[in-house]
């Protein structure tokens, strides 16, 4: 998914229904799409004028509130820095293997 945002640059919230309706409350997934969801689309993806946000899902919608709560806009996602971002923090492999960067 990671190198999908990087190589379309769109932020994924096409996927929050499907996300949420499909994974637990503690998922790594959830989490992963919300804050590129945050941070590749900043504070302005909450604010925009944008009808397809009133079917996110409740609980994505507090999980992005909760993490825009007080947020810089400073702090949005540059493409280089989600392409060099280490995305084993949201997932589970075998011990001693990483994943590539996009």
């Amino acid at each position: 998914m990671r190198d999908i945002i990087v190589r379309t640059w769109t932020v994924p919230t096409l996927h929050l229904t499907f996300i949420y309706e499909n994974t637990t409350s503690t998922a790594e997934l959830r989490r992963f799409v919300v804050e590129e969801i945050v941070y590749t689309g900043g504070v302005e993806t909450l604010m925009s004028d944008d009808s397809k946000r009133v079917n996110w899902p409740p609980e994505a919608l507090w999980d992005v509130l909760k993490l825009v709560w007080g947020m810089e806009s400073s702090k949005k996602m540059t493409n280089e820095k989600l392409a060099d971002m280490d995305v084993c923090a949201y997932h589970r492999h075998e011990e001693g293997v990483r994943c590539p960067k996009a």
